[in-house]
Protein backbone atom coordinates (compact mmCIF):
# COMPACT_ATOMS: atom_id res chain seq x y z
CA UNK A 1 0.00 0.00 0.00
CA UNK A 2 3.04 2.48 0.76
CA UNK A 3 4.43 1.87 -2.71
CA UNK A 4 1.11 2.73 -4.09
CA UNK A 5 1.15 5.81 -2.17
CA UNK A 6 3.92 6.69 -3.03
CA UNK A 7 3.25 5.80 -6.77
CA UNK A 8 -0.08 8.43 -6.58
CA UNK A 9 2.19 11.15 -5.11
CA UNK A 10 4.21 11.03 -7.63
CA UNK A 11 2.17 11.01 -10.15
CA UNK A 12 0.18 14.16 -8.87
CA UNK A 13 3.13 16.11 -8.12
CA UNK A 14 4.25 15.50 -11.69
CA UNK A 15 0.91 16.50 -12.84
CA UNK A 16 0.81 20.01 -10.46
CA UNK A 17 4.17 20.82 -11.78
CA UNK A 18 3.06 20.06 -15.51
CA UNK A 19 0.28 22.19 -14.94
CA UNK A 20 2.48 25.10 -13.34
CA UNK A 21 4.58 24.80 -16.48
CA UNK A 22 1.79 24.80 -19.02
CA UNK A 23 -0.55 27.46 -17.51
CA UNK A 24 1.76 29.34 -15.46
CA UNK A 25 1.73 32.89 -15.32
CA UNK A 26 4.49 35.17 -17.20
CA UNK A 27 6.06 38.01 -15.03
CA UNK A 28 7.48 39.96 -17.34
CA UNK A 29 6.12 42.59 -19.56
CA UNK A 30 5.86 41.39 -23.56
CA UNK A 31 5.72 44.32 -26.03
CA UNK A 32 5.33 44.04 -29.58
CA UNK A 33 7.37 46.44 -31.64
CA UNK A 34 6.45 47.27 -35.08
CA UNK A 35 9.05 47.63 -37.15
CA UNK A 36 9.85 48.91 -40.92
CA UNK A 37 12.18 46.98 -42.70
CA UNK A 38 13.48 48.55 -46.54
CA UNK A 39 12.77 47.01 -49.20
CA UNK A 40 15.08 46.67 -52.54
CA UNK A 41 12.89 49.15 -54.49
CA UNK A 42 13.26 51.80 -51.89
CA UNK A 43 9.74 51.21 -50.03
CA UNK A 44 9.17 49.85 -46.94
CA UNK A 45 7.52 46.71 -45.23
CA UNK A 46 5.77 46.48 -42.16
CA UNK A 47 7.01 43.94 -39.52
CA UNK A 48 5.95 43.35 -35.75
CA UNK A 49 9.16 41.86 -33.34
CA UNK A 50 8.51 40.83 -29.80
CA UNK A 51 9.99 38.56 -27.45
CA UNK A 52 8.70 35.54 -26.26
CA UNK A 53 9.94 32.35 -23.96
CA UNK A 54 13.92 34.08 -24.44
CA UNK A 55 13.04 33.59 -28.26
CA UNK A 56 12.64 36.11 -30.59
CA UNK A 57 10.10 36.21 -32.82
CA UNK A 58 9.02 37.76 -36.13
CA UNK A 59 5.28 38.66 -37.86
CA UNK A 60 5.52 40.08 -41.61
CA UNK A 61 2.47 42.08 -42.39
CA UNK A 62 2.64 42.34 -46.12
CA UNK A 63 2.23 46.40 -45.46
CA UNK A 64 4.06 48.72 -47.19
CA UNK A 65 4.82 52.12 -47.06
CA UNK A 66 6.55 54.81 -49.43
CA UNK A 67 9.74 55.78 -47.44
CA UNK A 68 10.73 58.39 -50.24
CA UNK A 69 11.80 62.41 -48.92
CA UNK A 70 8.74 63.90 -50.36
CA UNK A 71 6.06 61.71 -51.35
CA UNK A 72 2.70 62.68 -53.19
CA UNK A 73 -0.57 63.47 -51.72
CA UNK A 74 -1.63 59.91 -52.15
CA UNK A 75 1.46 58.51 -50.98
CA UNK A 76 0.94 60.12 -47.70
CA UNK A 77 -2.60 58.78 -47.49
CA UNK A 78 -1.62 55.13 -48.49
CA UNK A 79 1.15 55.42 -45.89
CA UNK A 80 -1.39 56.89 -43.04
CA UNK A 81 -3.73 54.12 -43.32
CA UNK A 82 -1.10 51.24 -43.74
CA UNK A 83 0.29 52.67 -40.42
CA UNK A 84 -3.39 52.38 -38.84
CA UNK A 85 -3.79 49.25 -39.80
CA UNK A 86 -0.34 48.04 -38.85
CA UNK A 87 -0.65 49.53 -35.55
CA UNK A 88 -4.46 47.76 -34.85
CA UNK A 89 -2.52 44.80 -35.89
CA UNK A 90 0.36 45.33 -33.53
CA UNK A 91 -2.30 45.72 -30.73
CA UNK A 92 -4.21 42.76 -31.49
CA UNK A 93 -0.87 40.76 -30.66
CA UNK A 94 0.34 42.41 -27.82
CA UNK A 95 -3.35 41.46 -26.30
CA UNK A 96 -2.96 37.97 -27.50
CA UNK A 97 0.82 38.23 -25.62
CA UNK A 98 -1.24 39.69 -22.41
CA UNK A 99 -3.79 36.80 -22.47
CA UNK A 100 -1.99 33.62 -23.51
CA UNK A 101 0.43 32.85 -20.69
CA UNK A 102 1.90 30.74 -23.35
CA UNK A 103 2.03 33.69 -26.14
CA UNK A 104 0.62 33.70 -29.86
CA UNK A 105 0.46 30.05 -30.91
CA UNK A 106 0.18 29.63 -34.56
CA UNK A 107 -3.66 29.66 -35.73
CA UNK A 108 -3.51 26.41 -37.92
CA UNK A 109 -2.19 24.35 -33.97
CA UNK A 110 -4.90 26.83 -32.17
CA UNK A 111 -7.62 25.60 -34.39
CA UNK A 112 -7.01 21.86 -34.64
CA UNK A 113 -8.82 19.25 -32.69
CA UNK A 114 -7.19 17.63 -29.53
CA UNK A 115 -8.00 14.29 -30.80
CA UNK A 116 -7.02 15.31 -34.78
CA UNK A 117 -3.56 16.45 -33.21
CA UNK A 118 -3.03 13.68 -30.72
CA UNK A 119 -3.72 10.58 -33.34
CA UNK A 120 -1.28 12.76 -35.73
CA UNK A 121 1.69 12.56 -33.13
CA UNK A 122 0.67 9.42 -31.70
CA UNK A 123 3.34 6.80 -33.81
CA UNK A 124 3.38 3.83 -31.26
CA UNK A 125 1.21 1.75 -29.56
CA UNK A 126 1.55 3.57 -26.06
CA UNK A 127 0.33 6.73 -28.06
CA UNK A 128 -2.47 4.86 -29.77
CA UNK A 129 -3.94 4.18 -26.51
CA UNK A 130 -3.68 7.25 -24.96
CA UNK A 131 -5.83 8.43 -28.37
CA UNK A 132 -8.03 6.01 -27.34
CA UNK A 133 -8.48 6.73 -23.33
CA UNK A 134 -8.83 10.67 -24.36
CA UNK A 135 -11.31 9.36 -26.79
CA UNK A 136 -13.31 7.77 -23.83
CA UNK A 137 -13.05 10.84 -21.53
CA UNK A 138 -13.35 13.51 -23.47
CA UNK A 139 -17.33 14.98 -23.65
CA UNK A 140 -16.98 17.07 -26.49
CA UNK A 141 -14.71 15.79 -29.87
CA UNK A 142 -14.90 18.55 -31.09
CA UNK A 143 -12.56 20.12 -28.58
CA UNK A 144 -9.70 22.51 -29.89
CA UNK A 145 -6.43 22.99 -28.90
CA UNK A 146 -7.11 26.72 -28.31
CA UNK A 147 -10.06 25.74 -25.80
CA UNK A 148 -7.70 22.98 -23.53
CA UNK A 149 -8.00 24.52 -19.50
CA UNK A 150 -6.30 23.40 -16.73
CA UNK A 151 -9.11 21.62 -15.49
CA UNK A 152 -9.38 19.52 -18.55
CA UNK A 153 -5.79 18.24 -18.04
CA UNK A 154 -6.01 17.72 -14.16
CA UNK A 155 -9.48 15.78 -15.35
CA UNK A 156 -8.01 13.44 -17.81
CA UNK A 157 -5.15 12.74 -15.52
CA UNK A 158 -7.83 11.98 -12.66
CA UNK A 159 -9.26 9.63 -15.30
CA UNK A 160 -6.40 7.76 -16.20
CA UNK A 161 -5.39 7.29 -12.21
CA UNK A 162 -8.69 6.28 -11.43
CA UNK A 163 -9.33 3.99 -14.92
CA UNK A 164 -5.64 2.30 -14.77
CA UNK A 165 -3.09 0.54 -12.32
CA UNK A 166 0.58 1.50 -11.47
CA UNK A 167 2.78 2.90 -14.07
CA UNK A 168 0.45 2.59 -17.09
CA UNK A 169 -1.40 5.94 -15.77
CA UNK A 170 1.83 7.81 -15.38
CA UNK A 171 3.40 7.05 -18.99
CA UNK A 172 -0.16 7.42 -20.33
CA UNK A 173 0.14 10.75 -18.69
CA UNK A 174 3.82 11.46 -19.74
CA UNK A 175 2.64 10.84 -23.08
CA UNK A 176 -0.44 13.31 -23.56
CA UNK A 177 1.99 15.66 -21.79
CA UNK A 178 4.60 15.37 -24.10
CA UNK A 179 1.90 16.36 -27.19
CA UNK A 180 0.08 19.09 -25.42
CA UNK A 181 3.94 20.14 -25.07
CA UNK A 182 4.61 20.13 -28.34
CA UNK A 183 1.37 21.47 -29.59
CA UNK A 184 2.45 24.61 -27.32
Amino acid sequence: MLIFVLFLHKTVSHTVSFLSLCFKETDMKTTVKLRIKKLADGNGSYYLDWFQNGKRHYEYLKLYTVLSDRPIKDEREANKESLKLAQQIRNQRENQLIVSPNGITPAHKRKQSVLTYCEAQSTTKGGLQVVEHLKEYMPDKSLQMQEVRKEFVQGFSDYLTKNLHGNTANAYFSKFRSFIKRAI
